[in-house]
């Protein structure tokens, strides 16, 4: 079992846990993985770093009674809109 364990660490480490923390972020996964450690990771890039608690609220609630959620990323990322989440906006 441990090197089972030690497989995976070695085989998801790095860049590749970093991208499943931020799958958190597609709506149809919403409040089933945190996502304060990759945003603190980011913190410094981000360039209003201070409302991202605020778009992820608005995020949450964009989506609260949508049936059809984003699954993917490349849905969420457009489904993203610059007017509500500015700092996480890709368009």
């Amino acid at each position: 079992m441990l090197s089972r364990n030690l497989s995976l660490s070695v085989q998801f480490s790095g860049l590749q846990t970093t991208a499943s923390k931020l799958l958190g972020l597609v709506p149809t996964l919403l409040g089933k993985t945190s996502t304060s450690e990759v945003v603190d990771m980011y913190i410094d890039d981000l360039p209003t770093p201070h409302l991202v608690s605020a778009e992820l609220d608005r995020w949450k609630h964009k989506f609260a009674n949508v049936a059809d959620k984003p699954n993917s990323v490349e849905q969420a990322l457009k489904a993203c809109d610059e007017m509500i989440s500015p700092t996480s906006s890709f368009n």
